[in-house]
C-alpha cells in the first residue's frame, strides 16, 4: 500500500473512533446533566446511590418492551402520514407506553424501601429511570452520525430545518441541543409529575389509587403533547410548552410538604410487624 494511501486510511479510521466516541459522550451528558440537576433539589437527604443506579438500568432495559409495543400498535404507514387522526394515534400509542413502562418499573422496585420516606423521593426515583430511558433515545438520534453518509442524509431529511442538508456539524450541533433542551428533559418533567404523584400516594393510603391514576395522566397528556409538537415540527410551541412546565415544575417540587420526612403508613407498618413476627 502506498505510503499516501495508508495515511489516509489511518485518517479515516481516527476520524471514526473521534466521532463515535463523540456520539457516545453526547448521549450521556443530557440523561446525566438533568439527573444531576434533579438530585440537586433533594440534596438535603440525598437517595442512595444503588437505588439511583437500579432505577437509571431499569429505564435503559424498558426501552425494548417500549418498542415492541410501539411496533405491534403503531402500523409502519402511519409513520409517513400527515394525517391528524394518524399523528394523534402514533403520540397518544407512544406516550402510553413509555410513561406506564418507566412508572411501573419504578413502583417495583422503590414502593416498599425504607429509604423512600418523602414525596420528593418519588420524583428523584422516577426521573432516574427516565433518564435511563432517554439514554437509549439519544444514542438512536446519533447513530446516523455514526453510519455511511447516506444514511446521514437520510436522517437529516427528517428533520424540521430543511437549510442543515449536508451540514453534518450543525445537524449534530441541532441534534445534540434538541435531545439536551427538549427530548430528555420532557422525559423528566413527564416522569417527574408522575413521581410526585407516586410519592404523594406512598403516604396516603385512602387515595392512593387516585393519585397514581392521576399522575399518570399527567404525564401521558404532557408527553403526547410534546410529542404532537414536535411530529408536527412545531419547534417553537415545543421550545415554549417545555420551558412553561419546567418553570412551574421545579420550584414546586422544592416545597416544604414535599421535602418532609414522613413516618411509613400504617399498612407499612403492619406489614413490617408481621414480617418480624
Amino acid at each position: 500500500m502506498p505510503v499516501v494511501g495508508y495515511k489516509l486510511l489511518v485518517i479515516s479510521y481516527s476520524m471514526d473512533i473521534a466521532i463515535l466516541f463523540l456520539v457516545f459522550i453526547s448521549a450521556w451528558i443530557p440523561s446525566f446533566f438533568w439527573l444531576w440537576i434533579y438530585r440537586l433539589q433533594d440534596r438535603e437527604q440525598p437517595e442512595p446511590r444503588s437505588i439511583i443506579t437500579k432505577l437509571f438500568l431499569a429505564g435503559v432495559f424498558v426501552t425494548i418492551p417500549a418498542l415492541f409495543l410501539e411496533v405491534i400498535f403503531i402500523p409502519a404507514e402511519l409513520y409517513q402520514t400527515k394525517f391528524l387522526f394518524g399523528i394523534l394515534t402514533m403520540v397518544i400509542i407512544t406516550a402510553v407506553a413509555e410513561e406506564f413502562l418507566k412508572f411501573y418499573v419504578t413502583k417495583i422496585i422503590v414502593w416498599k424501601i425504607k429509604a423512600f420516606d418523602q414525596v420528593i423521593d418519588g420524583v428523584i426515583y422516577s426521573i432516574s429511570a427516565a433518564t435511563g430511558f432517554a439514554l437509549v433515545e439519544n444514542f438512536f438520534y446519533f447513530l446516523p452520525f455514526v453510519f455511511s453518509s447516506q444514511a446521514f442524509s437520510k436522517f437529516v431529511l427528517a428533520l424540521p430545518f430543511q437549510e442543515i442538508q449536508g451540514d453534518f456539524w450543525l445537524a449534530f450541533s441541532l441534534v445534540f441541543l434538541s435531545r439536551f433542551l427538549f427530548t430528555t428533559l420532557m422525559h423528566t418533567l413527564a416522569s417527574g409529575v408522575m413521581g410526585l404523584y407516586l410519592g404523594k400516594a406512598k403516604f396516603d393510603s385512602k387515595n392512593s389509587s387516585k393519585l397514581i391514576a392521576k399522575g399518570l395522566l399527567w404525564a401521558v397528556a404532557f408527553h403526547a403533547l410534546f410529542n404532537f409538537f414536535a411530529l408536527t415540527n412545531q419547534v417553537y410551541s415545543t421550545f415554549f410548552i417545555t420551558i412553561i412546565f419546567a418553570c412551574y415544575f421545579f420550584p414546586f417540587i422544592r416545597k416544604k410538604d414535599n421535602l418532609k420526612v414522613r413516618p411509613l403508613r400504617n399498612d407499612a407498618l403492619v406489614e413490617c410487624a408481621a414480617r418480624q413476627d
